[in-house]
């Protein structure tokens, strides 16, 4: 009997380790995600400045 309820745990471990992974992938595509939009937004802000020093020599 111990034996099932040992083997039910580890089942049960697996499926969280494998949820876990999934979860893991998932944080890290958002993860990119944001790495690309703060770049974004970077370059955005690049550009807005540069416009505002070419307007200001108007």
């Amino acid at each position: 009997m111990s034996s099932l309820i040992k083997h039910s745990r580890m089942d049960d471990a697996q499926e969280y380790m494998e949820e876990a992974g999934q979860n893991l992938r998932r944080f890290e595509k958002e993860l990119q995600d944001v790495s690309l939009s703060d770049a974004f937004s970077r370059n955005s802000s690049m550009d807005i400045s540069s416009f505002l020093r070419f307007a200001d020599s108007f």
